[in-house]
């Protein structure tokens, strides 16, 4: 009985960090269509689909978090993992989004 307590304080615990964490306020770089693309809460949309990051997990050992991302647009919709991260790089502290494909810098969205 203290074990399934035990394990279900821990999952509302990790469960919680995961999703505490904010990224509001950051933007993925621009470009012609778009201009920067804000994060708001756990959305974002880009020229031709609305993408949501779901099911946030945290990174042990890392300042990072796992998301399934799913996007749907007039082309349909697909899904991908992306973690967000923060990482210390010469320039200083630093969000990225990482993707099997790319690292992408985030950018405070007053840019």
């Amino acid at each position: 009985m203290i074990r399934h307590q035990l394990s279900a304080v821990l999952v509302m615990a990790f469960g919680a960090s995961a999703s505490a964490q904010s990224y509001d306020g950051l933007c993925f770089p621009g470009n012609e269509c778009t201009g920067p693309v804000p994060i708001s809460g756990n959305t974002f949309f880009t020229c031709e689909e609305n993408c949501e990051m779901q099911e946030p997990t945290s990174v042990r050992g890392m300042d990072a978090v796992l998301f399934d991302v799913t996007c749907s647009g007039d082309s349909g919709t697909f899904s991908y993992r992306m973690m967000l991260a923060r990482i210390m790089t010469a320039d200083g502290l630093g969000t990225y989004a990482i993707t099997n494909d790319a690292v992408t810098p985030l950018v405070p969205c007053e840019q």
